[in-house]
């Protein structure tokens, strides 16, 4: 889980340092996103994801603290949400490719790619958890 995170916070910098003008080998500003939010906002949220992950690794690494536990409910609702949320993004990728053939293959992919990243993340917290609940449910047994 911390190399999707780290993966992640990567993608957040590299995006950065183009829209800065300090990365002329990265790909361009406009293929890091879909457009969708204006960056300033994106970077807000992606601030935002990189704190709950953090935490969230901090948590299971350390084993205290609210993503450490078991949590059925919310694993429940997680898996398939994360499961969706990765599986859209193929989806997504090839609607794109219809919609605009001439962006084949890499223009826009970015984008879909960190997000399997950060869906990623969320199907191994959704594992992790589902074990925690089996470790929990063995010692009461």
């Amino acid at each position: 889980m911390w190399f999707l995170l780290a993966l992640f916070c990567l993608r957040v910098l590299g995006q950065l340092f183009v829209c800065l003008g300090l990365a002329p080998a990265l790909p361009a500003f406009d293929q890091w996103q879909s457009g969708l939010l204006p960056y300033p906002c994106l970077v807000f949220f992606q601030i935002l994801i990189i704190v709950l992950y953090t935490r969230v690794c901090l948590d299971l690494s350390f084993k205290k603290g609210f993503f450490s536990r078991a949590h059925p409910e919310l694993t429940r609702t997680l898996r398939p949400l994360a499961l969706a949320y990765f599986w859209s993004m193929p989806v997504r990728y090839c609607i794109y490719m219809a919609l605009f053939p001439e962006a084949r293959w890499m223009h826009g992919t970015i984008p879909i790619v960190f997000h399997m990243v950060l869906a990623g993340f969320l199907l191994c917290y959704a594992a992790m958890t589902g074990e925690l609940e089996r470790q929990a449910e063995g010692n009461i047994s």
